[in-house]
């Protein structure tokens, strides 16, 4: 940096101080009017130099009154930075929000903003380098810089002066000599106090970088939902109110009440994206709540852990709108509304009431984890009572005064309702017979069975009921049957689904499988006697047997049976039941159909009364064909049974070769096994 000189007043026309360097001023020179849009450093002779002139400081520009700088005149500061050390006397005018102002030291006539914006009601302390403070002048009295705001500035004289050894208020964190905040550098993590001036923070962050602390409860939540804090915990130190809304989304979160209560008009909210965990560090002694209106809309709440390792917040009143994930370990809740059940599992808790709107027919049942149920609380001791029958209540009623417990469901084969609601649907008999497990989730009897050690095993449907997940069989080699042969078992629902990939099962119960099963590998297997009956098999390789001998007068057979176009190694065999829609990919029927079987269409009557007209078809019409539907609506099912090689008026259907036209076969001889078309 080079250094110009001035040393006698200036009348000169170059006005305008761009570039970097110093300008030295000699004693009472004048140096007029400059506009300074470089970055100058105005200096003088010494300390009690005296200069005079009127600068302003241009956008970006930057102008430095040094130590030996005893200015007088005007500084007009406009979107640029005006560094201050030492001045005799001059006017400041601060005229944009944007400007950079730092005062070290000097004497000032007046101070005076006319930026606007925000920043005008910033304190007037904020002007001040480190460790400074504002005096009266001529008469030296301190000033609370932290009293006065920016917009009203000082219209009498001021100094600035070094000030070191702040002495704080505990109540409100500032010096009480000069105004200042204390910056909170050192502060204890388990209560939020500050150890420097005592003074008691709102909230901390922590997990996440280095801890931070707030004085206010808006200003941590919008810091711990950023994306540099993600993961962290925001821990209360005091009572505090919300006046912003917590939108919780694309962003995880602890918050830990901590004992105290997070109040306030605003609303939390948990949005698709958003992971909440809330605990209660302190709930062994103080009951910390969320007092706030709080909502679960698409997100994951999880109050409390499993373990008991972080007790649960209580909650005034939750909706729950929508959730990907809600569970819920401990707390008094006062109310809970819950749109939709749909990923809400209730581990633990106390509920005044929960509730759902007037169509809601849930039962309050489907909120429960396994093996817990609800209680009724004793209106003394606030324990639990006794067991109360979910299934038998809906959210649109609502339950009340309850609490969630641990329990161990208690039925029979008999009966198949235990006390809290839950419904016995499966029981797993062991390839031995001597043991039996029992199952209030049929998915979770069917991947019992599925284990490896169980092979040879029973899976029986004890109860209709459905299947809420995606199941795949893969190590087994079990059967599934039904507790008895009413023909009233259904599986469902059609959005369910069953793979096959590797397991071998045996289906032989009295029973409608509306759920989806795939073949991938290993088998499927109606042998004779079954009275299973599928809305849809979709093979893609294993082996799929219906047997000859399955029950023809049930609905044994499938809605819809599909090869995929693309599979190559699937193994099918189909000796009976009926079928609504075949598709057979690169198979025939010729290729399927078992030995000594043909096929009937039913039609479809266009008058529902009417009876349907069943037509044996002929073989050499469709043995080469791999796809045999509703033809138009035309056809209503097609019946695959034992060929009885007869016509429909009762005589043989044996052309002169001996052959029965709905067969592959010659016929030989009676009884003999012959080879029948199968749909």
């Amino acid at each position: 940096m080079y250094k110009r000189q001035v040393y006698k007043n200036y009348t000169g026309s170059y006005t305008t101080l761009s570039g970097k360097f110093t300008l030295w001023i000699a004693e009472k020179a004048n140096v007029g009017t400059l506009t300074v849009s470089g970055d100058i450093t105005v200096t003088g002779s010494g300390k009690n130099n005296r200069i005079y002139g009127d600068f302003n400081v241009a956008a970006s520009g930057k102008l430095t009154f040094d130590e030996n700088c005893g200015a007088m005149g005007t500084v007009s500061v406009g979107a640029g930075t005006f560094d201050g050390y030492s001045t005799f006397s001059i006017t400041l005018n601060i005229n944009d929000a944007s400007s950079d102002v730092i005062l070290h030291g000097g004497a000032f006539k007046t101070i005076c903003y006319n930026g606007g914006g925000d920043r005008a009601n910033a304190e007037i302390l904020t002007l001040l380098a480190e460790n400074r403070m504002f005096m009266k002048s001529p008469n030296p009295e301190p000033i609370d810089g932290s009293k006065t705001l920016l917009k009203d500035g000082f219209a009498t004289p001021v100094i600035v002066i070094p000030h070191e050894g702040h002495s704080y208020n505990s109540t409100t964190g500032k010096c009480t000599i000069c105004g200042k905040r204390c910056g909170h550098t050192d502060v204890d993590s388990k209560t939020g106090v500050c150890l420097t001036c005592e003074y008691q923070l709102t909230a901390g962050i922590s997990g996440v970088g280095t801890a931070k602390y707030f004085d206010n409860i808006d200003d941590a939540f919008v810091a711990a939902l950023s994306a540099e804090n993600n993961g962290c915990t925001l821990t209360l130190y005091k009572n505090c109110e919300i006046t912003q809304n917590v939108e919780i989304g694309n962003t995880t979160v602890t918050v830990d009440v901590n004992g105290y209560s997070l109040g306030g008009e605003a609303d939390i909210s948990v949005n698709n994206g958003g992971v909440l965990y809330l605990k209660d560090s302190r709930k062994s002694t103080y009951y910390g709540c969320i007092d706030a209106p709080f909502s679960v809309n698409g997100g994951t709440l999880i109050n409390g852990t499993a373990d008991g390792g972080s007790s649960a917040a209580d909650v005034l009143n939750l909706v729950i709108n929508s959730a990907k994930c809600v569970e819920i370990y401990g707390g008094i809740f006062e109310n809970v509304y819950i749109a939709h059940a749909s990923g809400v599992a209730l581990y633990g808790g106390r509920y005044n009431t929960i509730c759902g709107e007037e169509s809601n027919s849930t039962p309050v049942n489907d909120l429960l984890a396994k093996g817990y149920a609800f209680a009724i609380l004793n209106s003394v001791t606030h324990l639990p009572e006794s067991i109360v029958d979910g299934s038998a209540v809906t959210l649109s009623e609502g339950i009340r005064n309850v609490t969630v417990v641990k329990h161990t469901h208690t039925y029979t084969e008999t009966e198949t309702k235990c006390a809290c609601g839950a419904v016995l649907y499966a029981k797993v008999t062991s390839a031995d017979g001597t043991t039996d497990e029992y199952f209030d989730s049929i998915e979770e009897g069917l991947l019992y069975a599925d284990k490896a050690e169980n092979k040879g095993c029973v899976f029986t449907l004890v109860t209709s009921g459905k299947i809420n997940s995606e199941v795949t069989l893969s190590n087994g080699k079990f059967t599934i049957a039904t507790a008895t042969t009413n023909n009233n078992y259904v599986l469902g629902p059609y959005a369910g689904k069953i793979t096959i990939d590797g397991a071998d099962v045996i289906a032989e119960g009295d029973m409608f499988i509306r759920c989806k099963v795939y073949v991938k590998s290993g088998s499927l297997t109606l042998p004779e006697g079954s009275s299973a009956g599928f809305d849809s098999i979709a093979i893609s390789g294993g082996t799929v047997t219906v047997s000859e001998g399955v029950n023809a007068d049930s609905y044994v057979g499938a809605d819809n049976l599909f090869v995929s176009e693309d599979a190559t190694d699937v193994k099918l065999t189909i000796g009976g039941g009926t079928y609504g829609n075949v598709y057979l990919g690169q198979l025939k029927l010729k290729d399927v159909i078992a030995s000594g079987v043909r096929v009937i269409s039913y039609d479809n009557p266009t008058d529902p009364t009417a009876e349907k007209t069943a037509t044996a078809l002929l073989y050499s019409d469709i043995a080469e064909k791999n796809n045999f539907d509703y033809e138009n609506n035309t056809v209503s099912y097609y019946l695959f049974t034992k060929c009885e090689h007869k016509n429909k008026d009762g005589s043989y259907a044996f052309n002169e070769g001996g052959i029965c036209k709905y067969l592959s076969l010659i016929h030989i001889s009676e009884p003999t096994r012959l080879r029948c078309i199968s749909y």
